[in-house]
């Protein structure tokens, strides 16, 4: 396994959005992968030194890890970071390009890849298949809930933690439990070292609930317009989601492989991934690269 690893930041949408790549320019599968909500790039270093053959961009969403934050007064809608993503693989010059993504991520490459199928040739999807969403009969709570959340984010002051070691095991026991190795790999790249201790870089905006979401019905058409051969990695036990929904969205996408593999929700960090990145190279393994990489894999 060789690192090959190196640092870009890009200018997209008026943001300088950070990003880490392995592998070199044009010798490889075109691949952008988005991380989950408040992860950051980094936590694809697991699988992308894994993954050779691939020419692999792992996205700071903004926001999050060394991104700029979005502009003051504004807000982070889930529908922007599709537009964000597919910016970025314009400012690397990627006519084709696969998409890879965990969780938040995971929602934004299916949106991307439902719209940009000429864009995009597959789709690798870790822990979701598509966003969260809301009955239309609860749009309004939400949206009164979330404009609550917006000034409290606006108001709060940002944790501080006194040391590393404690701001790693503050992550370790975040919503999504995660073993010392994979949280410590995230704070290095998502805190910020202070005259008062260590902070996340991340912006408190991103805490707060959506204004708005899509509907069940809404997602279901994304996923049916999805002619992107796609291959959907659930954890077990992973994170909870409503049975008969996720049943519904699988049913509905026309070419997609699901396989489970035993872990948590960062399986992709953790002692999955070996197996994760075994998964992923064999669904990529018959793609041809664009004309920014002409080889097969």
């Amino acid at each position: 396994m060789s690192e090959r690893r190196c640092e870009r930041v890009l200018e997209v949408n008026g943001l300088k959005l950070a990003c880490r790549l392995w592998g070199e320019p044009g010798s490889g599968l075109p691949v952008l992968a988005l991380h989950g909500w408040l992860d950051n790039a980094a936590s694809f270093d697991a699988i992308a030194c894994r993954l050779p053959r691939l020419h692999l961009c792992a996205l700071d969403l903004p926001g999050h890890g060394l991104s700029q934050h979005r502009a003051e007064g504004a807000s982070y809608h889930f529908i922007d970071y599709v537009a964000d993503a597919l910016a970025v693989a314009d400012a690397l010059e990627w006519e084709r390009f696969t998409l890879i993504g965990h969780s938040l991520g995971a929602g934004i490459a299916m949106l991307l890849a439902a719209v940009a199928a000429d864009r995009v040739q597959r789709a690798v999807l870790i822990e979701g298949l598509g966003p969260a969403t809301t009955p239309p009969g609860d749009a309004p709570e939400a949206l009164r809930r979330a404009l609550a959340d917006s000034r409290r984010a606006e108001r709060a002051t940002r944790m501080v933690y006194a040391t590393f070691d404690a701001a790693v095991e503050a992550r370790m026991n975040g919503i999504s439990k995660l073993s010392e190795q994979a949280a410590r790999t995230l704070c290095e790249r998502g805190l910020e070292r202070t005259n008062q201790g260590y902070v996340w870089r991340s912006d408190r905006r991103l805490r707060a609930g959506s204004r708005l979401r899509l509907t069940e019905e809404q997602v279901l058409a994304f996923i049916r317009a999805m002619h992107v051969p796609t291959l959907l990695i659930r954890a077990e036990p992973g994170y909870p989601f409503d049975e008969p929904a996720r049943a519904a969205r699988v049913d509905a996408h026309p070419d997609l492989r699901v396989t489970r593999v035993a872990g948590s929700h960062h399986l992709h960090m953790e002692d999955a991934a070996p197996r994760v990145a075994e998964l992923i190279d064999a669904f990529l393994c018959d793609v041809v690269a664009g004309p920014s990489g002409a080889e097969r894999l």
